[in-house]
């Protein structure tokens, strides 16, 4: 077992969670649950409807608990998984690879990209929260900001070669999972075996609590490539072109 922390970065709907369900599902892998998981566990107990908090939090705070609560995890997981490779979903943290890096030394970066048309519909239609209309442009603007923050932060941090990283692209691993999966056991140091292709939906949450169902994750779906087709006016495609000219055109998009 390698002494790295694996952590899965990138934007958020960039499929961060997919790859997180495949690499938990290895036998040889440990990968705690989302910050977010924290909130169903709530619920559960009756404290209060996560749902029903929509998007009023104090994001501030919520990066900083996010941050407490991902060492708790990697402390338990020093603890009680010794034997196992440690990977952590954590996405946007490549923006923050530094503060990564001076904590906890020995890191290395798997990170996910998608077509920002993709980015940019999946989080206008989902969650509901985030549905904006003629009035929201700033948040459209926002996003596409964010996604070409992040690629060009795994730009640099790929050019400066200080921490390992690699690219998964979504649309590769929906279209090829297999070769996709064997790069990152090979990038993780564990071995590939056929078996996680089939990865379970139900993420079983390593919280030490029999209150805690499990998580459903969607599996592999093809028609997830070109689903935002479905969503984005030609305006909004033609806006994130030019906002986004640079990624799309390196990474052949559409």
């Amino acid at each position: 077992m390698s002494k790295k922390i694996t952590f899965i970065v990138g934007q958020r709907r960039s499929g961060t969670s997919l790859v997180r369900a495949i690499l938990g599902s290895h036998k040889d892998i440990y990968c705690p649950p989302n910050d977010w998981d924290i909130l169903s566990l709530i619920e559960k107990l009756s404290i209060i409807d996560h749902k029903a908090l929509k998007w009023d939090i104090d994001w501030k705070l919520y990066e900083e608990s996010s941050f407490i609560f991902m060492n708790s995890l990697l402390e338990n997981a020093y603890r009680n998984y010794k034997d196992k490779e440690r990977v952590i979903k954590k996405p946007n943290y490549e923006t923050r690879y530094e503060e990564l890096k001076t904590i906890y030394k020995d890191i290395q970066l798997i990170y996910i990209s998608r077509n920002p048309k993709s980015i940019v519909a999946s989080r206008k239609y989902y969650p509901k929260g985030l549905q904006w209309n003629e009035t929201d442009k700033h948040l459209f603007y926002d996003i596409c900001s964010s996604i070409v923050f992040s690629y060009n932060t795994y730009e640099f941090i790929k050019e400066e070669g200080d921490i390992p990283i690699i690219k998964i692209k979504y649309e590769n691993l929906v279209e090829n999972p297999q070769k996709q999966i064997e790069e990152m056991c090979k990038f993780i140091g564990v071995e590939y075996y056929k078996e996680l292709l089939n990865y379970t939906k139900e993420w079983q949450m390593t919280l030490d609590s029999s209150l805690l169902n499990s998580i459903d994750y969607s599996t592999i779906y093809m028609d997830s490539i070109d689903k935002w087709k479905n969503y984005l006016t030609l305006d909004e495609q033609n806006y994130i072109d030019i906002l986004c000219k640079d990624i799309i055109k390196k990474e052949n998009y559409t």
